[in-house]
C-alpha cells in the first residue's frame, strides 16, 4: 500500500510540473517571442567546466517592454539579459551559465522571466546529464534504428496550445564506420522533421529539429497526441518509427481579462472515486458529475486516460448553469494489482483546460 501511495504522490506531482510548463511555447500574449524555449546542453563532463547558452527574444507588440526580473529555480544557474526597454520589433537576449560544479547527474533548471505587459512569466529550462566519466556512443545513444543511435525513441513537446506550433532539437549519432544520408518518411501531417547535416561522418553526432504546427491539423487534435516518422538511412527506410508526444489544449491568447473570468468553469462533486476489488475481466463503472459555474458554454474536446482499458461517455456541450456527468467503465483485463487512473478532460474553460481526475481500485493478478 506504501508503494502505492507514493505512485499517487508522484502521479499529482508531475502533473503539476506539467501544468507550470503549460505555456512553454516560443510566442507569449502577443508581447514576446523566443527563438527556444529549453537549450539541451547534451551529455557534459565535470570537468567541461561552466556551461553557457543564450535564449534570444524579439518585441512582437506594438509598444516597448521591458524584461523586469529573471530567475533562476537553483544558485548553480545564473542569469543575465538586456535590462534596457525594447522597442517593436527590437531583438534581446539572455544569457544563462551553468555552473557545473555539483553533478555527476542529470540536469533540468526552469529559468522565469517577468515581462512588462503579460500577467504571466515565462519558463524557460536549461538541461542535460553531467557524467564524472567519458562514456561511449553506444552507452550514451541505446535506442537504435540501423546503424544511427538516439537517446530515446519517443520525444515529448509538451503542451501546445492550439493553433500555434512549437519546436524542439535531440542529438543522435552514425554508429558506423561510414558516412551514412539520412531523411524520413511516412509522416504524420502536422509535423516537420529534418536532419543537421543530412549526411552524417562516422561515428559523428549531428541533430534532428522537429517541429508540431497544429494549424496544420485543422483543429481536430486534442489532449495526449503522438506524430510519427520513420527513419531511411542512405534510402533504406528502417524498422520502427520516431514518435513525437504533444499534449494539445485550447488558445486563449485573444481572450480578454472579462472573456477569461466570464468562460465556462466545470465545478466537480469529487474529483476521485474507486472500485472495490474485483477480479480482472470485470467491467467497473465510474461516473463524475459536475456544473457549469460559467456564464459561457462549456465545451470538451476529449476525453482520456493514462492507463488502457477505459472507454467514455460525455456531453460534448454543457450550458452555463447546468450539469454534466462524465461516466467512466474501466476494463480491468487491461490490468492488474493496484491501479491508478488519471483521466483527463481538455475543456473550453479558461482557467480549467485541463481537468484531472483519478479512479483507483485493485484489481486481482
Amino acid at each position: 500500500m506504501k508503494n502505492f501511495a507514493q505512485k499517487i504522490f508522484q502521479v499529482v506531482i508531475a502533473l503539476i510540473i506539467s501544468a507550470n510548463f503549460a505555456f512553454a511555447q516560443n510566442e507569449f500574449g502577443g508581447v514576446i517571442k523566443f527563438d527556444k524555449t529549453i537549450h539541451d546542453f547534451g551529455d557534459i563532463l565535470l570537468s567541461d567546466g561552466a556551461q553557457h547558452c543564450k535564449f534570444n527574444f524579439t518585441n512582437i507588440s506594438d509598444k516597448p517592454i521591458v524584461l523586469h526580473r529573471v530567475i533562476t529555480s537553483c544558485g548553480c544557474t545564473e542569469p543575465d539579459w538586456d535590462k534596457k526597454p525594447l522597442r517593436p520589433g527590437e531583438k534581446g537576449e539572455i544569457r544563462v551559465t551553468f555552473k557545473n560544479d555539483q553533478g555527476p547527474y542529470p540536469f533540468d533548471k526552469v529559468i522565469t522571466v517577468y515581462v512588462s505587459d503579460l500577467t504571466k512569466p515565462v519558463l524557460l529550462r536549461i538541461r542535460g546529464v553531467a557524467h564524472q566519466k567519458k562514456k561511449s556512443l553506444e552507452e550514451l545513444y541505446p535506442e537504435r534504428f540501423g546503424v544511427l543511435g538516439f537517446k530515446s525513441k519517443t520525444m515529448s513537446l509538451g503542451q501546445i496550445e492550439q493553433g500555434l506550433s512549437k519546436n524542439h532539437s535531440a542529438e543522435f549519432v552514425n554508429l558506423s564506420g561510414k558516412s551514412v544520408k539520412v531523411s524520413f518518411k511516412g509522416v504524420t501531417p502536422g509535423l516537420t522533421i529534418s536532419a543537421e547535416p543530412a549526411v552524417v561522418p562516422a561515428r559523428g553526432k549531428a541533430k534532428i529539429t522537429y517541429v508540431v504546427d497544429t494549424k496544420k491539423t485543422q483543429g481536430k487534435l486534442w489532449g495526449q497526441s503522438q506524430f510519427k516518422a520513420g527513419v531511411v538511412v542512405n534510402g533504406v527506410l528502417q524498422k520502427g518509427e520516431l514518435v513525437v508526444e504533444a499534449l494539445v489544449k485550447e488558445n486563449f491568447s485573444d481572450y480578454s481579462e472579462q472573456q477569461m473570468k466570464s468562460g465556462a468553469l466545470p465545478k466537480f462533486l469529487t474529483s476521485s472515486a474507486s472500485f472495490e476489488k474485483c477480479k480482472a475481466g470485470e467491467k467497473q463503472k465510474v461516473s463524475f458529475t459536475f456544473t457549469n459555474m460559467g456564464k459561457e458554454t462549456m465545451k470538451i474536446y476529449k476525453v482520456e486516460s493514462s492507463e488502457p482499458g477505459c472507454t467514455f461517455k460525455y456531453p460534448e456541450v454543457v450550458a452555463a448553469s447546468e450539469r454534466g456527468v462524465i461516466e467512466v467503465t474501466v476494463d480491468t483485463s487491461k490490468g492488474k494489482g493496484e491501479m491508478l487512473y488519471v483521466i483527463s478532460l481538455i475543456t473550453n474553460a479558461p482557467t480549467r483546460p485541463i481537468v484531472n481526475l483519478f479512479i483507483t481500485g485493485e484489481i486481482e493478478k
